[in-house]
């Protein structure tokens, strides 16, 4: 018997990790999703190009799976799946100088790491959880934007732009970090704040380009990060599998780009204009050639902005509760997005294997994931506040201090808190002083 009906807003990664678990707890879950697939069909019948079918708020580059991230998707029985699909072993995090030079590594993953990080194109990660979904019998219908949302003691109400309308016993918000559902139950809360503006590439590797020149990254077993503390310049680059790899561009002194201004994340339809456009401004950075050569030769270039979600005090209100970007997105200095959404999606189903209010699951859930998240966004914010230097001198200062920690760090063999962490400790501590309160 069903233990009632939920509505997941938002059928990206997280969403769909959210669905499969409640899916196991006997719940019966249903993604709905704003993507338009009649217009992405009409799109490529103008076009001629093949129609490309993009669930969720980003079509993106790579994702970075660490081992919290990879014992979460083990727990929700879809690792063996993921790992299953192309990705690329990351061994190591090098940061540079933005010419390539002063190299320090952040991380170097040793026999502590149980599940060795990886990178994992985006739309990969992203297809393989879809077909997961559907395996489990989740449900999936496009063309639904949310616009409304209200609720009662026993139910909520949903109504999207199409014109529809649905009723369902909850709702889980993951729709991103511009969050519709986030808007409806919490109107006066702050707005995401803009960060920087950039653009996400990929390409294909080992594509000669004349002269000898194939398109690769010289770092073969991580992910390279070029920074200048003085322009506010930085490329992150990662190979995502042996045929693909991807680049982000950021440039945090440029205004808010007017390209995306709906935040949907569409990428350029002139590729070879914005690709050369784009290769001559990393190449006046001063960045290395064969990283120039990336992006002048990229297959799809896509702008966005970045934004930092002021920290919520809840992450739920009656029956709707929040997840992933929607409840705690930030800045991408850690790499945790999908990953501690991975967490929101474990954690909610475990606690309702031991309760079946949902008042009580909402509640405890706050508990366990805000100090966490909280830790991630705080950690996120502090490497991004040093990232832009004031002056040349306080530029040498940072980078002389930041080798100095990374390195004792390093030679000390400190874990990661952040990715060596395991929800089940905070799952359990709150677990315990909620039975310790109700004996």
């Amino acid at each position: 018997m069903a233990r009632g009906t939920v509505a997941v807003i938002g059928a990206g990664p997280v969403g769909a990790c959210v669905a499969i678990s409640l899916k196991k707890r006997g719940f019966e879950p249903t993604l709905y999703d704003r993507l338009d697939v009649a217009k992405a069909m009409d799109t490529a019948r103008e076009t001629g190009a093949p129609a490309e079918i993009n669930f969720g708020e980003v079509q993106g580059g790579s994702i970075s799976m660490y081992t919290n991230g990879q014992l979460a998707l083990e727990r929700l029985g879809l690792l063996d799946d993921v790992l299953s699909a192309p990705h690329e072993a990351m061994r190591d995090a090098t940061l540079m100088k933005i010419d390539g030079s002063d190299g320090v590594l952040r991380f170097s993953a040793s026999e502590e790491y149980k599940y060795a990080p990886f990178h994992v194109l985006r739309s990969v990660l992203h297809a393989t959880l879809m077909r997961a979904c559907l395996r489990n019998g989740v449900k999936v219908l496009t063309s639904k934007k949310l616009v409304n949302l209200t609720q009662t003691d026993d139910a909520v109400t949903c109504s999207f732009e199409d014109g529809s309308v649905i009723t369902a016993d909850l709702v889980i918000g993951a729709d991103g970090i511009h969050s519709a559902t986030r808007r409806a139950i919490f109107p006066d809360l702050p707005k995401p704040v803009f960060w920087s503006t950039g653009y996400i590439g990929t390409f294909d590797r080992g594509i000669d380009i004349g002269d000898g020149v194939k398109l690769d990254l010289h770092h073969k077993t991580g992910s390279g990060i070029y920074a200048d503390a003085l322009t506010g310049n930085i490329i992150y680059t990662a190979n995502c599998n042996e045929k693909i790899g991807s680049w982000m561009v950021m440039e945090l002194d440029a205004p808010q780009s007017a390209e995306n201004e709906n935040e949907t994340w569409r990428p350029h339809t002139d590729l070879p204009k914005e690709s050369k456009r784009l290769a001559a401004v990393v190449e006046s950075w001063g960045s290395p050639k064969e990283v120039v050569a990336t992006v002048a030769g990229a297959k799809r270039i896509t702008p966005l902005n970045i934004y930092d979600l002021p920290d919520l005090p809840e992450l739920h209100k009656g029956r709707v509760l929040l997840v992933g970007d929607a409840a705690h997105g930030t800045i991408p200095a850690l790499g945790q997005g999908l990953c501690s959404g991975i967490e929101d999606a474990c954690v909610l189903g475990e606690l309702f294997d031991k309760f079946q209010d949902y008042k009580t699951v909402f509640e405890l859930y706050d508990k366990v994931r805000i100090p966490r998240v909280r830790t991630i966004t705080k950690g996120s914010r502090d490497i991004a506040s040093r990232l832009k230097a004031p002056s040349p001198f306080m530029a040498k200062l940072g980078r002389f201090l930041m080798k100095i920690i990374l390195n004792i760090k390093r030679n000390l063999g400190t874990p990661d808190a952040i990715v060596m962490y395991d929800y089940k400790s905070d799952l359990h501590r709150v677990l315990s002083e909620y039975s310790a309160a109700a004996s």
